[in-house]
């Protein structure tokens, strides 16, 4: 696959990236690794950004010179060199690879220090890391119902990208985690870069996905390459998927909120389950969507975290199930191969050795 040396450069050749922007545009996205040491902050490229729009461009230029000056000059190249300094064939960047890196360069090169910069910019780059999507990559999808455990298999081979890691979101309804989704400008590099570096790999194993993962988009064209792409169904009974979802979404999502020692924490997470299955009522009707607010609640009532199971039974006979088995009828001319976890672990890990 024949891609823009420049990504070989910056992902492969150079372990260190300073991305030169305000925060607030670090924030929207940047490129995997990079840490945010900007020339300007939030406030100072506003206000330089209000000038450039007033006065024209040299007007900007010297009152950004003067906001940025004496001290605080010393103090953000000093912060520069000191990131610099502990990595190897470092490289810094602004925005289009204008003004911003052009200045820290030369004010960095003044110090004794030279460092090279994508002249291109990050907006440059970001175009570059898009066209990667455009190819048609080689995946192989993991399928399965709720609960068969797709994403522990997915983390045992390096051959694999963990899309709902890169989203930090499980997929599901009640798949959201407490710290925000990342953006998707940011979800699109990691994956972009992730697709890059593993390019040459005879397949990438992804887990089969719909076209969101929480709010995140797939990107079309990877879409549809996923569309094309053979499927491999991992089979398991009901008792040890309920026990799995209630390991992973009860035990261990309780643990993040604190629950099992305040009382706020237990509120939180009795307040999420319940806007989860709420999020859900169309589909599940008023019936359904009552029975299983009532043993959510009565688990919490009763504090008895097994009694989640119930529920859980419920929702995944009851919702998951049956659109599981509605979308693999329309990919089940993919389907290379089903079997238990370990029947697929042993047929993935043939795969790969032959």
């Amino acid at each position: 696959m024949n891609y823009n040396p420049l990504l070989s450069e910056v992902f492969e050749m150079h372990s260190g990236l300073i991305d030169l922007r305000a925060p607030i545009e670090f924030n929207a996205g940047s490129l995997p690794g990079a840490v945010n040491l900007p020339i300007l902050d939030n406030d100072e490229r506003a206000i330089v950004g209000k000038t450039y729009k007033r006065k024209g461009k040299e007007a900007a230029l010297s009152l950004g010179f003067e906001l940025v000056s004496g001290e605080k000059r010393e103090e953000r190249i000093a912060l520069w060199r000191e990131y610099l300094s502990n990595n190897s064939g470092p490289l810094i960047f602004c925005f289009r690879g204008g003004k911003r890196s052009e200045i820290a360069q030369a004010w960095l090169e003044e110090s004794g220090f030279f460092v090279d910069r994508i002249k291109c910019g990050y907006k440059g780059l970001r175009a570059e890391l898009l066209t990667v999507f455009e190819t048609d990559h080689r995946l192989m999808l993991l399928a399965g119902k709720t609960g068969v455990g797709k994403t522990k298999i997915l983390s045992e081979y390096h051959q694999s990208i963990d899309l709902e890691s890169l989203a930090n979101h499980r997929g599901s309804a009640f798949g959201r985690h407490l710290d925000a989704q990342p953006t998707q400008g940011k979800f699109e590099n990691e994956l972009a870069v992730e697709l890059y570096r593993k390019r040459d790999l005879q397949r990438i194993i992804i887990e089969d996905e719909g076209k969101l993962i929480g709010r995140i988009s797939i990107p079309k064209p990877f879409q549809e390459t996923m569309a094309r792409s053979p499927l491999i169904v991992i089979e398991e009974n009901l008792e040890f998927r309920i026990q799995n979802i209630w390991e992973e979404y009860i035990l261990e999502q309780s643990a993040n909120y604190g629950s099992t020692f305040t009382l706020n924490g237990v509120e939180k997470f009795a307040e999420y389950l319940l806007l989860s299955n709420y999020k859900i009522k169309k589909k599940l009707g008023n019936q359904l969507h009552q029975d299983i607010e009532k043993k959510i609640l009565k688990a919490f009532r009763e504090k008895k975290p097994e009694l989640h199971k119930d529920w859980i039974k419920i929702v995944l006979e009851q919702y998951y199930d049956p659109m599981y088995v509605y979308q693999l009828t329309k990919k089940i001319d993919r389907l290379t191969f089903s079997g238990t976890p370990s029947e697929v672990r042993a047929w993935i890990t043939a795969f790969f050795e032959n």
